[in-house]
C-alpha cells in the first residue's frame, strides 16, 4: 500500500497544485498559525482543540475529538510530538490553499506533510486533511 501511494503521490500533488499561487502575507500567517496550532494541540493531547482546526467536512467524518485523535494516533503519529515541525510552503487559489510542512519525528524520521485548507465563511482557514510522504533517510 505504501509503495502504491508513493508512486501516485507526486502526480496527485502536482494535479492538486495546478492553479495555486503563493499566498498573500496575511493568509500565510493565518494558515501557518492554524497548522502549527493543531500540531501543538495534538502533541499536548488536546483532542478538542486539534479537532477545532478541522473543516466541518472532517469533523462530520470523524464525529468527535476522541475519534479524530484516535485516527491521528493510528495514521499520523509523526504529527504528535515531532522533534521539528516547520511549514515550508503555502499556496492559495481563491478560498482553497495547500501547505507543505517538514516533519522530523522523535526517531529522526523525516516526512513531508501536505495540508489542503479551505477558507470558511467567517474568513478563517480550516484544515481539510493531511497527506504524509515519508522521505528517505533520517534527519541530520
Amino acid at each position: 500500500m505504501v509503495a502504491q501511494v508513493s508512486k501516485i503521490f507526486p502526480i496527485l500533488i502536482l494535479a492538486f497544485l495546478i492553479g495555486f499561487l503563493p499566498a498573500r502575507a496575511d493568509d500565510q500567517t493565518d494558515i501557518r498559525t492554524v497548522i502549527t496550532s493543531q500540531t501543538r494541540a495534538l502533541s499536548a493531547g488536546d483532542a478538542s482543540t486539534a479537532f477545532s482546526y478541522a473543516t466541518p467536512n472532517i469533523q462530520d467524518r470523524f464525529v468527535s475529538p476522541e475519534f479524530f485523535m484516535a485516527m491521528v494516533k493510528t495514521g499520523y503519529s509523526a504529527l504528535i510530538g515531532p522533534q521539528k515541525f516547520e511549514v515550508t510552503e503555502i499556496e492559495t487559489s481563491g478560498d482553497q490553499a495547500v501547505a507543505r510542512a517538514r516533519v522530523v519525528t522523535s526517531e529522526s524520521k523525516v516526512f513531508i506533510a501536505i495540508y489542503p485548507l479551505i477558507r470558511q465563511p467567517d474568513g478563517s482557514w480550516k484544515i481539510d486533511g493531511c497527506f504524509m510522504q515519508p522521505m528517505e533517510g533520517k534527519a541530520l
